[in-house]
């Protein structure tokens, strides 16, 4: 990463500048030389970050316009980016792994997905559904395990979690998921009725989640009729 290594040549070359040319102590040399490698960190990140967000917005207005590939080749284009700071990298195959999944390469968006350390929950769990759509209940289980170690408080990871072990014939795991869940959250009541369905043998519902569930791509929302509507004659 080019943050890290500017960081440590900066931290370094103060270090020198301070114990070697002005005599300053080991100690208090170390100790002072931090200030200008954090700041280095920090304005390469600035930076890093303005890239990232007209990188994000140019594949963000692609998808909106219904080109998926392009928004794909719009970040794989821009790989240089990950480069520069760590927290950007994590970003970048986040949403990369995020459109992939949504194009239905899953294998490829499995190995950006597994790249990602911090960001929001829906990465997490569309890796935990690739190893579900491939039948790797264990590996599935433990990436939404790890994902409920930070997201506690979101009741949908619970159901979709819940939902997966059900299919998977786990209906006793998916029963103490949902539990679980519920307890976290206090009270919730689309928890509540998947755990009702659950132990009376029925499939939960997830499409209660709407487009949140939908994005995972094992159901499509219901077309609404269109209703037309005759003007009276003029009398």
């Amino acid at each position: 990463m080019i943050a890290a290594g500017v960081s440590l040549f900066a931290y370094v070359a103060f270090v020198v500048l301070l114990h070697a040319v002005l005599g300053w102590g080991v100690f208090v040399s170390l100790l002072v030389s931090l200030l200008p490698a954090l700041v280095a960190f920090a304005l390469i990140g600035r930076v890093a970050s303005k890239r990232l967000k007209t990188l994000i917005d140019t594949a963000t207005n692609q998808v909106k316009k219904g080109s998926l590939d392009k928004a794909v080749q719009t970040l794989k284009a821009d790989q240089g980016l990950k480069m520069l700071h760590p927290l950007v990298a994590g970003q970048i195959n986040a949403y990369l792994g995020m459109l992939l999944y949504m194009r239905k390469d899953y294998d490829e968006a499995a190995q950006y997905l597994k790249k990602v350390r911090v960001a929001h929950w829906s990465p997490k769990v569309m890796l935990a559904m690739i190893y579900f759509r491939r039948r790797q209940t264990a590996k599935m289980e433990q990436s939404f395990k790890r994902t409920l170690r930070f997201y506690r408080k979101e009741p949908f990871i619970y159901a979709i979690y819940a939902w997966a072990l059900q299919k998977a014939g786990q209906r006793e795991k998916a029963v103490m998921v949902l539990e679980r869940g519920i307890e976290a959250l206090k009270k919730d009541e689309r928890l509540s009725r998947a755990l009702e369905n659950v132990k009376q043998g029925k499939p939960i519902k997830m499409s209660r989640y709407g487009e949140l569930w939908y994005q995972f791509g094992f159901e499509r929302p219901i077309a609404q009729p269109h209703h037309s509507f005759r003007r009276k004659p003029n009398a």
